[in-house]
């Protein structure tokens, strides 16, 4: 290919005529669609990990073989070697294996896909259209899964991939896409192309389109009522094995008061909680206060792995009861112990997977002869058994398992009516988006944003995060509570534009022009008020 043929963009996609002959390659049998099924059981194990690291690796032009970023420096004799080996391995788990899982998989479909249509292998090879390629694989993939998450997945894993050391070996740069004529003129692509100009504008045109649908992308909160209506079916419903109903209360409970990830609390080991203590109160020392404790190492947004953070548990008003956390899982404890006939041991999983057993199948009826009369239409599937359960207590429950636990319990307990749409359904984390909403709009004792901060663990931008968290009310919940919504916007609005969303500082000059620490919705947005009208008093003097 001539180099002047073409008009190409700054970031090295192709234009005009270049386009239009990729988009012939892509054009043919479009009956071959690419899969997107995320039920893949691959493990990431120390088996795989090294087929992981070398997936893509530079090659060596004269022999073929596969270069680590150190090799031509370092030879195997080398004292240092085995340690460079033993770093490169300690970068790529720089993810959570479960993420690593998925980008694998992801990359993976993106090379099928690029093979298929016979263009080189874009975990190995640099070629200065491999943005364009990537901007129709995501439009292919959002069409086909009609949601931007899976173009968003494609973006992270390519980007992901091209920071490993094998592929930033010989001076590309990790966070831009450079696109060079050499002497030759033929054009040397250089970076990561999930970098690329045309890459991030698409991943924002497949944003922008999901927006316009208005389809919540987040999970729908759990409120306490829908909390009680879950919990009271489950234990006053015959249709729910016992063990399960007390296992599920536990899990509920907890996520809801610790506003906690899924994975955070199927993670939690019998020595992470402790029940069962009691000391003076205060006020009064003659009043016992009973009280437990539960502590969560590596929460997502912990720089430091190793990190510890405590949570005390308190029994709640009885308004609260579904969500009293001390109550159902110290319930969950005893049950287990006196009619499971579990001994606890410190490194047992505290909530271990649920398994649900498989009843036996029913024989085939004959078919009928000709002229009998004609089979009924297939009735509406049965609800799922919960009754025959197995209970696995060294094995990890999945948030996969978990959502569809929840799945089922919601609609059998009425909370998700037959037919209803798929974004209308519960997720694991509703009990987290649930349990915050609560503690900062509807509990008798509200909290304040810091504390909600700190409680939830989330990233440094609580006012982005709180008003995610109520934005997204379904039209119901709107309809109830509008006055709410618009008053948290304006107030994270207000923190975005003036403090560059720098809460500490905006309850710091609350707290000296009130004198006041914990203040309501109400008291907020008068003080943002006042603040408002003394600014535009100052300009005009």
């Amino acid at each position: 290919m001539e180099t002047g043929a073409h008009t190409r963009a700054s970031d090295g996609s192709l234009a005009s005529d270049d386009l239009e002959w990729v988009m012939e390659s892509l054009s043919g049998d479009e009956a071959d669609e690419i899969s997107v099924d995320e039920s893949s059981e691959d493990e990431i194990t120390p088996a795989t990990m090294h087929d992981e690291l070398t997936t893509g690796m530079p090659l060596d032009g004269a022999s073929g073989a596969e270069l680590m970023p150190f090799e031509g420096f370092l030879d195997p004799g080398h004292p240092l070697y085995a340690e460079a080996i033993q770093a490169t391995h300690k970068t790529a788990e720089r993810l959570e294996a479960s993420t690593r899982k998925i980008y694998s998989q992801a990359l993976r479909r993106f090379q099928k896909f690029c093979t298929d249509y016979d263009f080189p292998d874009p975990l190995c090879t640099r070629y200065h259209y491999l943005p364009t390629i990537v901007m129709i694989y995501m439009y292919r993939v959002s069409v086909k899964t009609k949601s931007s998450s899976s173009a968003e997945t494609i973006r992270s894993a390519l980007s992901w991939h091209f920071t490993k050391p094998t592929m930033i070996a010989g001076g590309h740069p990790d966070n831009s896409w450079i696109v060079e004529v050499d002497d030759n003129g033929t054009l040397q692509a250089w970076g990561n192309p999930a970098r690329s100009v045309i890459v991030k504008d698409t991943c924002k045109a497949l944003r922008k389109e999901k927006k316009r649908e208005h389809i919540p992308k987040h999970a729908r909160p759990m409120d306490i009522q829908n909390l009680e209506k879950l919990l009271k079916f489950t234990r006053e419903s015959g249709s729910v094995a016992p063990s399960l109903a007390r296992w599920y209360q536990a899990v509920a409970s907890l996520a809801f008061y610790a506003m906690a990830r899924i994975n955070e609390i199927m993670k939690l080991r019998y020595h992470d909680i402790h029940l069962g203590l009691s000391r003076r109160s205060l006020h009064d020392p003659d009043t016992e206060i009973r009280y437990g404790f539960f502590n969560i190492t590596n929460r997502k947004t912990h720089s430091d792995p190793t990190t510890t953070r405590k949570y005390y548990l308190h029994h709640l008003p009885v308004t609260e009861w579904a969500c009293d956390a001390l109550v159902h899982v110290a319930a969950w404890v005893e049950y287990a112990e006196a009619q499971l006939h579990h001994s606890w041991r410190d490194g047992d999983f505290l909530f271990p997977a649920i398994l649900r057993e498989k009843s036996k199948p029913k024989p085939k009826k004959r078919r009928l002869e000709a002229g009998a009369a004609p089979v009924k239409a297939r009735s509406s599937p049965k609800p799922a058994d919960l009754t025959r359960i197995r209970i696995e207590w060294g094995v990890e429950m999945s948030p996969g398992a978990f959502n569809k636990l929840l799945l089922d319990l919601g609609k059998q307990s009425g909370l998700l009516p037959p037919g209803s749409a798929k974004v209308n359904r519960f997720t694991s984390h509703c009990f987290r988006r649930g349990g915050a909403q609560h503690r900062f709009m509807y509990a008798d004792q509200l909290w304040s944003l810091r504390l909600i901060k700190w409680w939830a663990g989330w990233a440094p931008d609580p006012a982005r995060h709180l008003y995610r968290a109520v934005k997204d009310f379904w039209p119901e919940e709107r309809s109830n509570f509008p006055s709410k919504v618009c008053r948290i916007k304006k107030i994270a609005e207000f923190v975005r534009e003036r403090y560059n969303d720098d809460v500490d500082r905006f309850e710091q000059i609350l707290i000296g022009r009130t004198g006041k620490r914990a203040l309501r919705i109400n008291d907020v947005v008068k003080e943002i008020n006042s603040i408002k009208i003394e600014e535009q008093t100052q300009a005009t003097a």
